[in-house]
């Protein structure tokens, strides 16, 4: 039985779902898969941020995108439905105009000016019209008899009594007032349903002649106002009789009302046809335009992150300063209002110069990368909420970023500078006062040789980056606290491709895409986990077989014709085997064995010193005589500088060996001397330590 097994896709247009380390299957047992609009080359170009079970992707050169789990075998990725914008600034040239022959459904557009251009299709347009203010009035009754001392003697209360309606626009403002002697209580309420779901605005109880002026402007959407009253009984004698009446007057205030269009085809640069998304104010030329910021023809936003319940976006071709967060708790709704603390912001970064943004990341405000500096976005103290009205930005660390998507450690950004060679963090130094950027490859600056194309970031159990290059995969375990930057370089039989981290049960899972010369096709493969006690697993690419004792190991053919080591739980290394036919046959029969390429892990220390009698040894010549290797839950491995070594160990045990290890070696006489460390079969070899026992200096020092 194949209890863990290699999943192999060809990357396309799609996104194919895994779960648990394996494929999720369709109801039909086929791998589940949903199309997207991106193409293979532009995957790198993709940055995203997730809120729960949605994820909003951008790319410079796509409409943002946004893709949704339901279910394991239940997905949709689709544009994001913008309300509102965002838009350009409004068309100030009174000579440009634009003319709807409709107000709503499919209109054409006809412009004075030749703006329309065959990438416009799918962009969105304001158009801005006066709007004459509206008037509805009406009455409220009700009868009874009253005694001369107030109570009732007879008569009706009505106990339910609606006003007609009134529309009001959103930003419109509107204007409720009435008049009268009335006794009951009386509701102001709103409906986005067209009447279906009424909500209440405000509540008053009659008393007599307790009318009320109430004035407001709708900050939401269009809406359906509307009077409701219940229990209504007033005051007005007429010949010993008591008329309960009392009148209403409902305004919305003429205003400029600014419909939105989608646009569907393009004529020429005159002549479009657009589909309305927000009905217009007329039909009437008007130079109150104003062209949508996002479309193929000004391109995307390439930058994308959460901040204080926000969706923020940043940094497309035409605007590459520009920064659009969403209104406070409604992700898609980019209404700029007219000044409220939860409506949308859009600002131009001008701290960036002419520096276009990169990438933007929530960390004690926006921090936004950019090609010549990183800016910290926020506002101006700490009691301060991030609005329209309290953004600010200023430069604070003067180094450029490419734009891959930064990681985001337990205390900082971790980044690649502009030119991809570098890796860098961004941290508060409150010697300073300020972000510092220390250059985390400074004592290996040439491992991200020749370029780093990607970066994926693991929190669990260490922290570590993982950084994708021209075919290998070099990595950075990183302590700051205990000044530890490691870095080390993977390589495997084929090319790595892509590299992401998930979250896992005990460990943050490693996957990455890889691409092997034994098949035409992208594999994808998950790192094994690095607390491996008691599930040993050093192959590349590997299958574990667990059941009945067997000689033959098939389902191996991803592996066709290539040389694959087993290790097994009975009989540790069993050896090396070539794939034919997709199995191996092995030398003794197995119930439990692991199969996969082979791969060689190897140290090289620094140049070894010793302290002397003459001082260091730096610049002397001298031969390394002996070594003590501290070793933990280790078998097998070798040591040496030109000739390798099997490491012996002092005691035979069926587990794997903690402990000392005192070795003999001779170097040779050299002025730099290092050692060599490494393991070629699939077994564990974890050190912890050298130690320098022996030596000998040159007469010739």
């Amino acid at each position: 039985m194949i209890k863990k097994i290699i999943i192999i896709i060809l990357l396309t247009l799609c996104v194919l779902v895994y779960a648990d380390s394996g494929r999720v299957l369709d109801g039909s047992d086929n791998p589940y898969y949903i199309t997207t609009i991106y193409d293979g080359n532009d995957l790198r170009g993709i940055q995203y941020a997730q809120s729960n079970d949605a994820m909003y992707l951008v790319h410079p050169n796509y409409p943002p995108q946004k893709l949704i789990r339901y279910d394991h075998a239940t997905w949709t990725i689709a544009d994001v439905n913008w309300e509102n914008g965002p838009f350009l600034d409004e068309n100030t040239d009174t000579d440009i105009t634009i003319t709807p022959d409709a107000t709503t459904g499919d209109v054409n557009l006809l412009t004075t000016g030749a703006i329309f251009d065959a990438n416009h299709v799918d962009a969105l347009w304001r158009l801005t019209h006066p709007v004459d203010s509206n008037t509805i009035s009406g009455t409220f009754t009700a009868t009874g008899l009253k005694s001369p001392t107030g109570n009732v003697n007879s008569g009706t209360v009505v106990e339910d009594q609606n006003s007609a309606t009134l529309a009001v626009a959103l930003n419109q403002n509107y204007r409720i007032t009435t008049n009268g002697f009335w006794m009951g209580t009386l509701y102001i309420q709103k409906s986005y349903d067209d009447g279906t779901t009424w909500i209440p605005v405000d509540t008053y109880t009659g008393n007599s002649d307790n009318n009320l002026v109430y004035s407001n402007t709708e900050t939401v959407d269009d809406a359906e106002y509307r009077l409701h009253l219940e229990d209504h009984w007033g005051v007005q004698y007429h010949r010993d009789e008591y008329y309960y009446t009392f009148t209403y007057t409902m305004v919305a205030v003429g205003y400029n009302r600014q419909g939105i269009v989608k646009i569907t085809s393009v004529t020429d640069a005159n002549n479009a046809v657009a589909e309305v998304l927000y009905d217009l104010g007329g039909t009437s030329a008007t130079y109150h335009w104003a062209e949508g910021a996002w479309s193929d023809y000004r391109g995307f936003p390439r930058a994308i992150c959460f901040y204080q319940n926000r969706l923020c976006l940043a940094g497309s071709a035409y605007q590459p300063n520009m920064l659009w967060c969403s209104q406070s708790g409604d992700y898609e709704n980019m209404s700029l209002g007219t000044g409220l603390d939860n409506e949308a912001i859009a600002r131009e970064i001008g701290a960036a110069g002419q520096n276009p943004i990169m990438w933007i990341k929530d960390r004690k405000g926006i921090i936004a990368g950019t090609t010549g500096a990183i800016i910290r976005i926020g506002t101006p103290s700490s009691k301060y909420i991030f609005t329209p009205s309290t953004i600010t930005s200023e430069r604070s660390v003067e180094t450029g970023t490419c734009n891959i998507q930064p990681g985001l450690t337990n205390s900082s950004i971790v980044y690649v500078d502009r030119n991809r060679k570098k890796v860098r963090d961004l941290n508060y130094d409150v010697s300073v006062d300020d972000l510092v950027s220390p250059d985390l490859t400074i004592y290996s600056d040439d491992i991200t040789d020749p370029n780093i194309q990607e970066m994926a970031w693991q929190k669990r159990p260490d922290e570590i980056g993982w950084f994708v290059k021209d075919s290998n995969i070099v990595t950075m375990t990183y302590n700051p606290a205990q000044g530890v930057a490691a870095w080390t370089e993977i390589a495997t039989d084929g090319n790595y491709v892509s590299v992401c981290v998930i979250p896992g049960v005990d460990e943050d899972e490693v996957w990455v895409a890889v691409e092997r010369d034994c098949n035409d096709y992208i594999m994808i493969e998950k790192f094994h986990k690095q607390n491996w006690k008691d599930d040993v697993w050093f192959v590349d690419s590997g299958l574990e077989y667990s059941g009945v004792a067997a000689t033959s190991i098939t389902g191996l053919g991803h592996l066709e014709g290539k040389e694959v080591q087993v290790f097994s739980d009975a009989n540790g290394f069993v050896g090396d085997f070539t794939v034919s036919s997709g199995s191996i046959t092995l030398s003794s029969s197995e119930t439990q064995c692991v199969a996969g390429l082979g791969y060689t892990a190897t140290i090289k220390t620094m140049p070894i010193e010793v302290t002397t009698q003459l001082g260091p040894s730096i610049g002397l010549i001298k031969n390394i005589r002996r070594v003590t290797l501290c070793l933990y839950e280790s078998e097998g491995g070798r040591y040496g500088y030109d000739t390798m070594y099997d490491i012996i160990y002092p005691t035979y045990t069926t587990d794997f060996y903690t402990g000392l290890s005192t070795l003999g070696l001779d170097t040779g006489f050299r002025q730099e001397v290092y050692l060599i460390i490494d393991q070629n079969e699939p077994l564990p070899l974890g050190i912890t330590g050298i130690a320098i026992n022996k030596y000998e200096l040159s007469n010739d020092n």
